[in-house]
């Protein structure tokens, strides 16, 4: 609950004029497929997916912010944001980011999973669909059909996977989903599906890992569970 709030107040914090934008999604949108909003963010040794929360700024795990060591930052120079799989479409650096407050790259311990969110501000606008931060504040339950979308690198170039995911498990903020993620998908959106159709954004993925004998994600719950 408490990680919930404070996510509000922080992404809340640099809202601009665009989130009021009419290519907002709203609460049980069925306009566009899961895809829309999804932006690649690459970095100089690694890949990650993050989501448009309006022109000019994106959610994605804030580890993606730290070289392949996780000893440092890397340079906000080498950050590129692609939208959609063709770098020829949109392709804008990142001017600034936020880190939740509370988030340690050192720290292994679970509960450090709840802060592993960052805010990209792009250099320049990037139009499109965005998923509204006002959609957060969605409950959730064991037995919820979710599911998730994210690019990863292929031989030929990148790859869109929309894969389900079944709610296996909570822990605070933190879900355990059975989601077949791979590298690439840090930072991806997971969705709540409705039974009309309609998706609202919950979650993003940090990490994949084991759940007794089982290969599961680990994702940051941004609604009330």
């Amino acid at each position: 609950m408490r990680a919930f709030y404070l996510l509000s107040a922080f992404i809340a914090l640099t809202c601009i004029s665009a989130c009021a934008d009419d290519n907002l999604f709203s609460a049980g949108s069925t306009e566009r497929p899961l895809s829309a909003g999804l932006v690649n963010i690459i970095l100089p040794d690694a890949l990650c997916t993050g989501v448009q929360i309006d022109e000019l700024r994106a959610i994605t795990a804030a580890h993606c912010l730290y070289n392949k060591k996780g000893e440092e930052v890397v340079n906000l120079e080498e950050i590129h944001v692609v939208k959609d799989m063709n770098p020829s479409h949109v392709s804008v650096r990142v001017s600034s980011a936020e880190m939740f407050p509370g988030f340690s790259i050192a720290s292994r311990a679970v509960d450090n999973f709840n802060y592993d969110v960052a805010v990209l501000t792009f250099s320049d606008v990037v139009p499109g669909n965005f998923r509204n931060p006002n959609t957060f504040d969605i409950p959730l339950s064991l037995g919820d059909e979710l599911s998730t979308a994210y690019y990863k690198n292929v031989k030929r170039g990148l790859q869109l996977v929309e894969t389900p995911c079944n709610f296996l498990n909570r822990k605070k903020s933190v879900l355990v989903l059975d989601c077949p993620v791979d590298f690439g998908a840090s930072g991806a959106p997971v969705y709540r599906l409705g039974r009309n159709g309609s998706s609202d954004l919950v979650a993003i993925i940090v990490a994949k890992a084991m759940w007794g004998n089982k290969r599961v994600a680990l994702a940051v719950n941004v609604g009330k569970v």
